[in-house]
Order: structure tokens, then sequence, then C-alpha cells
């Protein structure tokens, strides 16, 4: 202050406060806007926070509205018109409706519904749960064992049935994590205490350090593996579908995502070169593919031989002759490298038993998430 007087003074003092009052204002008319009333001081100009009032602001725009003649009016100048039309045709006693269709995304059985891309506030619901949960036991005067077994049982079990279906965003994750580590160091005052070790380092065994919680990444990434191994090895509705819209045209281990395609394909799709190197097939009645399934203990086939194509669905039952590898077809059409092994292996058919999936990473050859 260059003229330091007792007016000045006053001056400043006021300016400061209305500079107070309306920032105090604008936070309170942001918490508005994400409507969500669980946030706490010191929060609200987080990356997450911004995230959910960017999704709500984009929930509330009317794109388009469709008429009873199924015709759709596009344009805010267009939508206007037709919304004064209908409120006055309303008010004068004409029943003619404009037919409101409007795309969001909705809840059920706990998951998210949507078309597009992917959003953070479709898992807001998600997020509002964990944080209800650690609200009701800061009041609580519990050990540091005591949240173990909380955040164990509880807290990270919450997200476990949204996650075997779809994958959340590493944001939605990372919020989580920050509030579950919030809740297990504690607070003091309200403000958070010293964090003495990283969530990833307490996520280890006991003999290497950790307390064994487990870390939602890796949770995440276990849930797409077990996606895969479902697709592979079960003849299920789920998996029907995913093959006629995906793999008409080419056999799924040798698939490539494309855009436009789902979320969850792309994760599959993404993962499935570090999967398919831990299922082996156990041929019992000769039906798996002799390119595409792992049967031989090496991986397919078809990445040693660049003229099969992915239509190829040769089985293993047609390089057998009377239940013995037929030597002749296999010398003719497998590369030379390969012949010696694929003829040294030994079959046990046992007809109408299907060929069975082995995974590797768990020696009783069922899929676990811990394995994976």
């Amino acid at each position: 202050m260059m003229n330091n007087t007792e007016a000045n003074r006053a001056k400043l003092h006021h300016c400061n406060a209305k500079y107070i009052k309306y920032l105090k204002l604008e936070s309170s008319i942001l918490k508005q806007k994400t409507q969500l009333q669980w946030f706490k001081d010191g929060d609200a100009n987080s990356k997450y926070f911004h995230s959910i009032m960017r999704g709500r602001r984009r929930r509330l725009i009317i794109h388009k509205i469709s008429t009873d003649d199924n015709e759709w009016i596009q344009g805010d100048e267009n939508i206007a018109k037709a919304a004064c039309v209908y409120f006055q045709e309303t008010f004068t006693g004409h029943d003619n409706r404009i037919a409101k269709n409007i795309l969001h995304p909705i809840s059920y059985l706990g998951f998210p519904l949507y078309i597009g891309g992917q959003r953070i506030i479709y898992y807001s619901e998600l997020v509002a749960k964990v944080v209800k949960k650690i609200s009701g036991w800061y009041s609580r005067i519990l050990s540091f064992w005591g949240k173990v077994t909380l955040v164990k049982h509880v807290l990270q079990s919450i997200p476990i049935q949204t996650m075997a279906a779809i994958s959340p965003p590493k944001t939605t994750l990372n919020y989580i994590k920050r509030v579950t580590t919030d809740f297990f160091w504690g607070l003091e005052k309200d403000s958070k205490k010293y964090h003495w070790a990283s969530w990833e380092t307490l996520s280890f065994p006991y003999d290497e350090g950790g307390i064994e919680v487990r870390n939602l990444e890796d949770v995440c990434m276990s849930m797409q593996y077990k996606q895969w191994w479902n697709f592979r090895t079960n003849n299920s509705l789920w998996g029907q579908f995913l093959r006629a819209n995906y793999c008409q045209r080419a056999n799924p281990v040798a698939k490539k995502w494309d855009t436009g395609q789902s979320l969850v394909w792309k994760y599959m799709m993404k993962n499935k070169i570090n999967i398919e190197h831990h299922i082996t097939w156990r041929i019992n009645s000769r039906t798996c593919l002799f390119w595409w399934d792992n049967w031989l203990g090496d991986g397919h086939l078809a990445q040693h031989y660049d003229a099969i194509t992915s239509l190829n669905n040769t089985t293993v039952s047609q390089f057998l002759l009377n239940g013995q590898w037929n030597e002749t077809m296999i010398r003719q059409r497998v590369p030379p490298p390969l012949v010696p092994k694929i003829l040294s292996t030994n079959l046990h058919l046992q007809e109408g038993v299907p060929d069975e999936a082995v995974w590797t990473a768990n020696d009783n050859g069922d899929f676990s998430c811990s394995s994976a």
C-alpha cells in the first residue's frame, strides 16, 4: 500500500471482504451444479469435482427432440420455438404434445447404461456409496487394524460388482483410492494426516512389507482378464453376441479393435495377448482350433505361419486319421520346425467330452482373479 492511511486500510479490508464473499459464492454455486452434498471444504477444486460439474452440464443440454410425427428437431432456436408451441397448445386446451426422447445414462442393476463415450459422472453413484460409508465411520474411534478390516471387506467390495461388468475411468478409481487412504490414515482438525506409506506399498503381501489391501486398478485388470477367459471358454449368450457382432469375419484371437466398437471389447482386445499365453487346451474330442487355440503349449500355431488367415477355423480332428496324427497332412501344411513336436504329442481322446481350457497360472487349472 503506497499511502498507508486509515481510510485506505479500511477500503482495502472492505475489498478483501467482498473478494472472500464472492469466492464463497462461487464455491457454493459450483457445489449446487454438481448436486453432490458430501464434498468437504478443500475438495471443490479437485479434478473429479469439476468433471462431475461438466458432466451434469452436458446432461442438461437438450440436443434434439422428437415430435409426434417422429420428426427430429435440432438447434437451439428450433427447439425453443417447438417448446413455445407445445406450451401454448397445452394452456389453450389442445392436446398436441411433443414427445421428448433425450438420451441420457440410466442405472440398471447398479450399472450405468449409456450411449457414446464414457463419462466420469456416470459413476458418481458408485463414488457416493463409498463416501457415504466413510462419512459414518469418522465419528468412531477405530484402530488401524479395524480400519484395515473395513477397507478390505467393505470399501473395496463396493466397486467389485461394477468392475466385473465394466471398467470405470481411472479418475473414478483414483478418487475412491484417495478417500480410502484419507480414511485409513485419518484426519486431524479437518486436515489430512501424513501418509507414511503409499497405497501401492500397502497392497503388497505381509512378508513384503504391505497389509494386503487391494489395488483397484489391479482388480479392474483381473476382471478384464476374466471377461476374456469367459468369452473364450464358455458358450454363453453374452459370448455368442460378441462373436456375432465382432468376429464374423475373423477369429477372436486374430481380431483387432476398431473405432466405434464397445469399451468392453476394446479392453478385451488389449489384454488378450497377455492372457492367451496362460490358456492351454486339453484335447478330448478334438474340437479346438488347430491354428488359433494354444493346445501345443507354445502359443497358437498361426503366429509361426503367415499364410494362415484369420478365417481359417480348421479343427484338430481334421489333422487326425484313425485317432492318430495324419503325418502326411501335417508335413504338407505345417512349418517344418513344428512338425516333430506335434507328432510327439500324445493324444488322450475322450468322445463326447468337450476340449477343456486350462489356466496355467493356477495349479488346478481353473481361472481365478487372484492368479490373474
